[in-house]
């Protein structure tokens, strides 16, 4: 179960194909000719998110609306973007292991390749971060929330043996 919930989706998909959007949690630039196109790796939300020719629904409707598709640019843009008032980058105001500790271990395998890889003036910020270091200040309780509501829905009593409390 806990590989059907850490499964992703990622897409490889031309700089070229990326929507001239004007979000500001659109941190991908687009491409307007090949010459300065490059491949880029997205998760399935920024895919449906940044991806011209995506779904076509309604302008209410518009997945780029939808909150949901917006959760991984926003983590993203916590560890390299940077405070548009002031133009200093967040890793600056905060270091990069203090940033890294707001993503949940669950979460951090969608972007560990790059961000170990991540440059900020020939300097790689979190080259030596994994899924558990530093440690995450949150502890992600998905798996274990599906799997008691599933063990209840099955009158199986596994699930209801261990109860939670504030010290988990």
């Amino acid at each position: 179960m806990l590989r059907q919930l850490l499964a992703v989706d990622m897409f490889q998909v031309c700089s070229l194909n990326v929507k001239e959007t004007t979000s500001p949690l659109r941190v991908v630039k687009f491409a307007r000719t090949l010459k300065t196109s490059k491949m880029l790796h997205l998760c399935s939300e920024c895919h449906t998110f940044l991806v011209r020719g995506g779904k076509k629904c309604k302008p209410s409707n518009y997945p780029a609306d939808n909150w949901s598709y917006m959760w991984s640019s926003f983590y993203w843009n916590l560890l390299t973007g940077y405070d548009t008032l002031t133009d200093v980058p967040f890793h600056q105001t905060y270091d990069p292991e203090t940033l890294w500790r707001f993503i949940p271990e669950t979460l951090r395998h969608y972007w560990l390749p790059t961000i170990n890889s991540f440059q900020y003036k020939d300097e790689l910020l979190y080259k030596n971060f994994s899924a558990t270091f530093p440690e995450s200040h949150f502890l992600d309780r998905t798996t274990e929330y599906r799997e008691f509501w599933s063990d209840i829905c099955e009158y199986s009593f596994k699930g209801m043996l261990r109860p939670w409390t504030l010290s988990d």
